[in-house]
């Protein structure tokens, strides 16, 4: 089972936590995580390159696991696009745990 929890204060991302795997399929054909895996890399990529090539934010762990945390240190600009890349990234991972019930659990949950 894939976890993601999403944590936001005022309406803005602050935390973004993937963990777990789906077992959908065996290792290798697993295509639930497949999407989850690329989907994230893919925003995680882009947000380095938001923040100037930065990669403090982020860590992965040896089992895949990704936890994000947006800094608050941000120009104006920065902010910008990393909500809106976590945005965009909010909004897949719903989506797929819409589809893949079975396999992704979907929280959000309100800062403090």
């Amino acid at each position: 089972m894939i976890n993601i929890e999403i944590t936001k204060l005022d309406d803005n991302i602050k935390h973004i936590s993937i963990k777990g795997h789906a077992q959908s399929a065996k290792y290798g054909n697993d295509l639930v995580c497949c999407a989850v895996s690329v989907l994230s890399q893919s925003i995680v990529n882009a947000m380095i390159k938001a923040l100037d090539f930065r990669e403090d934010f982020f860590s992965i762990s040896n089992n895949g696991n990704l936890e994000i945390d947006i800094p608050d240190n941000l120009t104006d600009i920065q902010l910008i696009k990393m909500q809106t890349l976590a945005d965009v990234l909010d909004i897949n991972l719903k989506d797929l745990s819409k589809q893949y019930r079975k396999y992704i659990i979907f929280k959000e949950k309100k800062g403090v």
